[in-house]
């Protein structure tokens, strides 16, 4: 799978990301750097990371843009 994150479409716009920009990923002291896809399939609060790019990472997560 390609090295990104998919977010709910609603909350992404609200904080300025778009499809393709560079997000960082973050838990317990581990960031991962994955593009962004967003999904209208998905909650609030929910993201989805292929298990390959989640290494170290934990729930929960803060996504901010890079």
């Amino acid at each position: 799978p390609l090295p990104e994150v998919e977010l709910p479409a609603a909350w992404a716009r609200a904080s300025g990301i778009r499809t393709g920009d560079h997000v960082l990923v973050s838990s317990n002291g581990t960031s991962r750097e994955l593009a962004a896809r967003l999904s209208r399939r998905l909650l609030p609060g929910v993201v989805r990371i292929a298990d390959e790019h989640a290494e170290g990472l934990s729930s929960p997560v803060e996504i901010a843009k890079a």
